[in-house]
């Protein structure tokens, strides 16, 4: 069977356009780091984000506070819907129970779980991303 050059032409240009249309939808890995490519959060980062009365530390109230302002039905529980980024990794960290929401225990248990020192308080060598304590064993690899 011979074709003849204009279709095998036109075969090959919808063959090249289909193909690099599929190239570009696809999305590129996310860069690096910490968001937009630039430093990992430090522990510092983690006690501005919480701390807003601004004495350098976390209490657990307000730790609460996030869980309050994520939880927008009122209902007690943060849904995928209501997490950050639709859940995923969020939700695999703080509901501990497998019921696809976040109770209000389970999100004061990571709190609790970062008060090493049991103070009530998270300071900013608690606070994830801080720089292990001298002599301290290394975090554990997941």
């Amino acid at each position: 069977m011979k074709m003849n050059v204009s279709l095998t032409t036109k075969i090959v240009s919808v063959a090249l356009v289909l193909t690099s249309s599929a190239f570009a939808q696809q999305s590129p890995p996310p860069p690096p780091g910490g968001p937009q490519g630039g430093p990992p959060p430090s522990g510092a980062d983690f006690i501005k984000r919480f701390d807003t009365n601004g004495d350098g530390k976390i209490s657990a109230d307000e730790y609460m506070a996030d869980f309050t302002r994520m939880d927008s039905s009122g209902d007690g529980f943060i849904d995928s819907t209501e997490a950050p980024q639709g859940g995923g990794d969020f939700m695999g960290k703080f509901d501990k129970n497998g019921d696809k929401k976040i109770s209000r225990d389970e999100f004061l248990a990571d709190f609790k779980q970062m008060d090493k020192s049991g103070d009530g308080f998270v300071d900013v060598s608690e606070a994830p991303g801080a720089p292990p304590a001298p002599g301290a064993a290394p975090p554990p690899q997941n």
